[in-house]
């Protein structure tokens, strides 16, 4: 889980990729297209946003995964 910065100190972007996603929330690649896209019935608009990494790579940031994870958790034990 990453750490909020502290005063001064910049914490680097990580950008993870598909297989690294796919491993991180143990989703499948057509679910995670699904949670991504507004038309499918298992949209999810809390789903964090890809990143265009160029013409037909995307990535995630992967400190909008981790709070989409805290917000998941949040919401089962609440």
């Amino acid at each position: 889980m990453a750490t909020p910065p502290v005063s001064g100190v910049h914490t680097p972007v990580r950008i993870i990729r598909m297989q690294e996603l796919i491993g991180t929330i143990g989703l499948s690649k057509s679910t995670i297209y699904n949670r991504m896209d507004p038309r499918s019935k298992w949209y999810d608009k809390n789903f964090p946003l890809a990143i265009k990494l160029g013409k037909s790579a995307i990535g995630w940031r992967s400190s909008d995964i981790e709070m989409w994870i805290l917000t998941l958790s949040q919401s089962v034990e609440g």
